[in-house]
């Protein structure tokens, strides 16, 4: 499961980098790419916004807090291996 949030939030971060931050075709498609593989396994979340809103909305908060912390912590690391990925892509010689 966290796994799953880790890839999607890195690709997703990834497809923002490669398009200078353009929210253009290339971020939605991967975005929705994303969420139709890890949907039915984790949720698709990729925003730790969404993650603590979804788990609030359970309102079994106690009962699913570490969860809850090592997806955030999944989706932090993700994103940072995203844009480090994205950083080694779009990286010049004269850089």
């Amino acid at each position: 499961m966290f796994l799953y949030e880790f890839l999607g939030t890195a690709f997703i971060m990834y497809a923002l980098i490669i398009s200078n931050g353009v929210y253009g075709a290339a971020p939605l498609a991967v975005t929705f790419a994303m969420m139709c593989i890890a949907y039915n396994v984790s949720g698709g979340h990729f925003n730790p916004a969404i993650t603590v809103g979804m788990f609030i909305a359970e309102k079994n908060i106690g009962g699913n807090l570490v969860s809850l912390i090592l997806m955030i912590a999944a989706q932090f690391a993700g994103a940072f291996f995203g844009i480090l990925l994205g950083f080694f892509a779009v990286i010049d010689s004269e850089y």
